[in-house]
């Protein structure tokens, strides 16, 4: 099996309205103090940064060394609101979430259902 090769289309088929008022932007190497995990959501883990934001961050996107969470590539936990028959560049994929750009240049989450991938167009 390849690996999937990004930016690729998607239309939006379902509508998502953001969960999370606040985002939680941190750079690769950042400590995020994590707090819990849910099984809605298996490989995002709910974390806290040194300000005290508090957001869903990709687990895999973490190392833990001595108790603590250190990001290993920059994160922003935005996420865009979606009407059906809207258009995305998908930039990559997480663990049932899109990271996706909007016509209009806002980049941020939603989920992979929501979304249908277009063939090579």
């Amino acid at each position: 099996m390849s690996p999937t090769i990004y930016p690729k289309k998607a239309d939006v088929v379902r509508a998502y309205h953001p969960t999370n008022e606040s985002a939680l932007v941190a750079n690769a190497g950042d400590i995020l103090r994590p707090l819990r995990r849910e099984a809605e959501w298996p490989g995002w883990i709910w974390c806290a940064d040194e300000k005290g934001v508090e957001a869903w961050a990709p687990e895999r996107w973490l190392r833990y060394t001595g108790g603590r969470a250190v990001l290993i590539r920059d994160y922003n936990s935005f996420e865009l609101s979606l009407q059906p028959g809207m258009r995305l560049t998908v930039l990559d994929e997480e663990s049932g979430w899109v990271l996706a750009a909007l016509p209009g240049g806002d980049i941020g989450w939603a989920p992979v259902d929501c979304v249908q991938f277009i063939a090579n167009d």
